[in-house]
């Protein structure tokens, strides 16, 4: 995808309250695993080729079009307008992925029900695993309710194989997205939104009605 192709970058509100918490804690949740669970255990759950992950499919008009949804739906919240809800769907917000270098060709999502499904190849080299990748997938439930964001993991596969239950249950237990909350500027966005869940295959960001003056 070319620079004219991608959504253009609309500061932390799109790529905070989207990329932060969608897709950066499908990435967190994939280094927390190698971190807790693949050290030891590296021929067996890691591989010395990445994964190859799906294409993006949206056209030139669909990327412009979504452009321009992004880029009218951040104007009215950051200026406290009226708006409806930013509704995305999987390829959407892979055109948002694609557009971040340090994701690209590592992280692909869809959005299955009411499930965040990733598929993610991570290069293990920051953490000591010169030329090993950690290939495999990811369920989450996502859902923001009274300014309390909350993403968990429903289960993992590894190299096609299911984590160990034992450890399904910690990570089931953990949010992750607190690390992320804690920063005032995601917090700045999620005071302006009134929820965001998943449901029927979408992604669906609504902002916080704004009062109707009294009339004089």
């Amino acid at each position: 995808m070319t620079d004219a192709q991608s959504p253009k970058k609309r500061g932390c509100f799109f790529y905070g309250c989207i990329t932060s918490m969608v897709l950066l804690l499908v990435v967190a949740v994939g280094v927390y695993m190698a971190y807790r669970f693949v050290i030891g255990k590296v021929d067996e759950y890691t591989d010395t080729e990445p994964m190859e992950l799906p294409t993006l499919l949206l056209t030139q008009t669909e990327l412009e079009e979504l452009n321009e949804r992004l880029s009218e739906f951040g104007d009215a919240v950051r200026e406290g307008e009226a708006t409806e809800p930013l509704v995305l769907q999987g390829e959407e917000i892979n055109a948002l992925v694609a557009n971040e270098e340090e994701f690209r060709d590592h992280v692909y999502l869809t959005i299955e029900d009411d499930e965040v499904k990733g598929q993610i190849s991570l290069p293990l080299d920051q953490l000591g695993f010169k030329g090993r990748y950690l290939n495999g997938a990811a369920g989450f439930r996502v859902v923001l309710q009274n300014g309390n964001l909350a993403v968990n993991v429903t289960a993992v596969e590894v190299k096609g194989k299911p984590f160990p239950e034992e450890f399904m249950q910690q990570l089931r237990a953990k949010n992750m997205a607190e690390g992320a909350t804690e920063d005032p500027e995601v917090r700045a966005v999620l005071e302006k939104l009134e929820s965001i869940t998943v449901e029927d295959g979408k992604l669906t960001i609504t902002p916080k009605a704004i009062p109707v003056p009294e009339e004089p």
